[in-house]
């Protein structure tokens, strides 16, 4: 058996930046989906859904990986 060390936990989502604020939110019931207004100019669209994150700066993911993540992913 192999085994595995955690040594830390991050995440950057639309329910929060941290682990308390995702957890505490989780915990609440609380969704980071919301209809995205700007997007009903856009013609053909399926969805108006979205978890978009707040305050996602691209800079706090290391650069080589970032490097090889389309601008969805990021």
């Amino acid at each position: 058996m192999r085994r595995v060390v955690i040594t830390g936990m991050g995440l950057v989502s639309p329910i929060g930046n941290t682990v308390a604020e995702a957890s505490d939110a989780l915990k609440c019931g609380r969704s980071g989906i919301r209809v995205m207004e700007e997007w009903k100019r856009i013609n053909g669209l399926k969805s108006l859904v979205a978890g978009r994150v707040p305050d996602g700066d691209p800079k706090r993911i290391p650069r080589n990986f970032r490097r090889t993540m389309g601008r969805v992913a990021l």
